[in-house]
């Protein structure tokens, strides 16, 4: 099979790194849910990562860093998406409809 085949069944670091498959970079992590909560997880998650960059962490660019977290019950994908949804309230500081301003001349130097 081509590294090149993006139905790649179990790719190698090697051919995941470069990006010759649709696999993401993952961390498997085993915790202990009577020192921290998935909850925790995900929120330290994000105090690494970068949502706002897609196909990018750091100096890392390709879609093998794209924005993943895996779960594995309901429950835990119902506390990722309120997590995100968190994350995603913190980017804005308004949204307002562009109605708002009509009648108004914008001015730029």
């Amino acid at each position: 099979m081509s590294p090149y085949d993006k139905a790649l069944a179990n790719p190698t670091y090697k051919q995941v790194k470069k990006g010759f498959t649709s696999h993401v970079e993952v961390l498997n992590l085993k915790f202990d849910t009577h020192k921290a909560s998935f909850e925790d997880l995900v929120k330290f998650f994000f105090t690494f990562h970068d949502p706002t960059t897609k196909n990018k962490q750091g100096a890392d660019k390709g879609t093998q860093y794209h924005s993943t977290i895996f779960f594995h019950s309901s429950k835990q994908k119902q506390v990722a998406m309120r997590v995100i949804g968190e994350v995603q309230d913190l980017m804005f500081d308004k949204l307002i409809p562009s109605n708002t301003f009509k009648g108004f001349k914008v001015m730029t130097q």
